[in-house]
């Protein structure tokens, strides 16, 4: 736990490439976060917009 005025670590590359893909992270900002899952809509326009460009 970190105590008043640590700052929280900040993970590198490396940690996050060492990460299992099972575990869908995303590195922002030196934090790992879980990525969410798209809905059946945003998938969707996502595939148009893709098929577009």
């Amino acid at each position: 736990m970190n105590g008043p005025g640590r700052r929280p670590h900040r993970h590198t590359i490396e940690e996050w490439l060492a990460q299992p893909e099972e575990r869908r992270l995303e590195l922002i900002d030196g934090y790992l976060l879980e990525k969410a899952f798209s809905d059946e809509p945003h998938a969707g326009a996502q595939a148009a917009l893709i098929a577009e460009l």
